[in-house]
Parts: structure tokens; C-alpha cells; sequence
């Protein structure tokens, strides 16, 4: 588990393409953005946890003259399961992919592997 920086409105390679189409989807009742704040906050409350909320943090900022969302992601001290239609799945990072282990063997496997690495890292120390 470590810290990252999710970005939406920008490609893979660096593209900038902005959020001008998903803010367009709210509607001009509010301010968009916070519309999309909103929305963004009540998915990871209710598909990741509440107690994992208090280690995101949303940020807007401008580049190339279209609105981008940096979505701040710390350290959590516990693993984190996506919670949809009542099944709870893990999602860890290998390298630059995302892959989904949904088989308890498997997911025991992963977490004797982190607790052997972490192990072996406090030893170095």
C-alpha cells in the first residue's frame, strides 16, 4: 500500500483532455465542480469506505487551459476492498496496471507477501 495521485481529464500519455464533458453531465444548477466533488466523495464513502475518506483528497487545477481533477490518495494503514451490488473485490498495483484478485487463496497469498516484505524491510532498518 503506498500513496499516488490519481489524475481524471488527463491521458496515459500525458494528454491533457480535461473535464469539460463530464462537467457538462451535471447540469448548471450548482457549480459543476462541486457537483463533481460531490459525486467523486460519495462514490469512494460508499464503493471503497468511510474510513478510507479521510485519506483522499480532491483537487481542481487548470493546465493547458482545461480543468483537470487531482485525486491525492495516502497511506492507509488497512486494505482498502470496491464495494459494488454487495460484492467486495481487491485491486492492487503491479507496476503501471491495476489487476483484481477476487480469490481468497490469491488475496492470502498477496497479503503473506506484503507482511514478508514489510518484515524484511523492518529488519534492514
Amino acid at each position: 500500500m503506498s500513496s499516488g495521485t490519481l489524475l481524471i481529464g488527463v491521458e496515459d500519455n500525458g494528454d491533457i483532455y480535461g473535464l469539460e464533458n463530464d462537467l457538462s453531465l451535471l447540469g448548471q444548477k450548482r457549480s459543476p465542480i462541486d457537483l463533481f466533488e460531490q459525486e467523486l466523495t460519495s462514490l469512494i464513502w460508499e464503493r471503497i469506505g468511510k474510513p478510507f475518506a479521510q485519506h483522499i483528497t480532491i483537487n481542481f487545477e487548470e493546465s493547458e487551459g482545461k480543468q483537470i481533477c487531482a485525486i491525492l490518495v495516502k497511506k492507509a494503514s488497512q486494505n482498502a476492498f470496491y464495494k459494488i451490488k454487495g460484492k467486495k473485490t481487491f485491486y492492487c498495483r503491479v507496476n503501471a496496471t491495476t489487476r483484481e484478485i477476487n480469490d481468497l487463496e490469491e488475496f492470502g497469498d498477496y497479503l503473506q507477501e506484503k507482511a514478508e516484505a514489510l518484515d524484511s524491510k523492518n529488519a534492514q532498518i
